[in-house]
């Protein structure tokens, strides 16, 4: 029989994941992902959560969950012994009703495990703190979140802090108060913010964009409110800023110029120039599963769920920003040329856009990295 950890193993090697990138993106803790690999099956609390999880990675792989799921209860059926004292025919059996509610039971649960377990897993990863992405540090006042990486996206409740460093000092932004609007306390105020809402914050007040946090849920109706935040370090543009005129600029979209992360800084990249500004395509393709969200000349956002094989074609008159949540899973072909956004695993924000057309010169199609 085909090993369950082995195909997994194999796939995710050969797109060339690691188990920390499957992790962020499926929202997956790291250690069912490594124990569906090594099929130690005993780490789960039950059969609904295992095999919720396992559709979940199989398809994030881009492998046929059902198949993967009929895998496991072969395997399932192999590992138990053989029950030979059922095997004998015995003259004072019980009555056959019993048999039969054992069945509908067994297909009860395997109702629950194909389509009450999406739910289930849903509720497990909004409590499941994201450990790879903070250092946590339990307080009377509250919990304090150290941001470890780039991007940190998880609940937090009243008054937990999220401590970032930045520029060799450190900041923290708290969660003062949870309603129908946010209250953060961050360095030099605070910032209100509605369900919905992205913002970005300058931590050391030198006017530049530092991390950028995004409100995707808010809980008030409990006796603990929370708050599903993101927050995401910025990339330093290189080189010179380049933007559209002053008259065709957007206030919609990410700010271009920001501070962060010189191991992400990317030159702006020049795709063509001619003299006039004319609406162009972008051919999106996927490599593999992705959260992509794209915003085309500051109309309303369009953002889903993509997998290995998938296309989105956006026809541009000025601008489009692109958001990706793995960006070697995304590519692009605009005017009859390729255009890549980052590596495997990388949270990446793009703008692709006209710049120039100023006193005589010509128009220039860029692609510039936001963060």
């Amino acid at each position: 029989m085909e090993s369950i950890g082995d195909r997994l193993r194999v796939e995710r090697e050969q797109k060339g994941y690691t188990i920390e990138q499957i992790a962020r993106d499926t929202n997956i803790a790291r250690r069912y992902l490594e124990a569906l690999e090594a099929e130690d099956f005993s780490v789960f609390p039950g059969d609904p959560y295992l095999i919720g999880f396992l559709r979940n990675y199989s398809d994030y792989l881009g492998i046929d969950p059902d198949e993967m799921v009929k895998l496991y209860n072969n395997f399932k059926i192999q590992s138990q012994p053989v029950p030979m004292d059922e095997l004998i025919v015995k003259r004072d059996r019980k009555p056959l009703f019993i048999g039969a509610a054992i069945v509908v039971a067994a297909a009860g649960l395997a109702v629950l495990g194909y389509f009450v377990v999406p739910g289930i897993v849903a509720q497990v990863r909004e409590r499941r703190a994201q450990r790879d992405a903070a250092v946590v540090e339990e307080t009377s006042g509250g919990t304090v979140y150290t941001l470890e990486g780039e991007m940190i996206e998880r609940r937090f409740l009243e008054k937990d802090v999220i401590r970032i460093s930045h520029k060799d000092e450190i900041f923290e932004i708290q969660l003062t108060d949870i309603g129908d609007r946010l209250n953060l306390t961050i360095p030099g105020g605070t910032l209100l913010l509605r369900l919905g809402d992205e913002r970005a914050i300058d931590l050391d007040g030198d006017s530049n964009m530092d991390i950028r946090v995004a409100v995707n849920d808010l809980l008030t109706g409990v006796k603990q409110k929370s708050a599903v935040l993101r927050f995401d370090m910025f990339v330093r543009t290189t080189g010179k800023q380049v933007s559209a005129p002053a008259s065709e600029q957007e206030p919609s979209g990410p700010d271009v110029e920001g501070t962060g992360l010189e191991s992400r800084a990317a030159e702006p990249s020049v795709i063509l120039e001619a003299q006039q500004a004319e609406p162009f395509r972008v051919n999106v393709s996927f490599r593999g599963y992705c959260l992509f969200r794209y915003l085309v000349d500051g109309r309303d956002r369009v953002e889903r769920y993509f997998q290995r094989g998938d296309t989105v074609i956006l026809d541009v008159t000025r601008k489009v920003v692109l958001w990706m949540s793995n960006a070697g899973n995304v590519s692009a072909r605009v005017a009859n040329r390729e255009v890549r956004f980052g590596n495997p695993g990388e949270v990446s924000t793009s703008m692709i856009s006209w710049n120039g057309g100023q006193d005589g010169e010509a128009y220039t199609l860029l692609v510039q990295a936001i963060y």
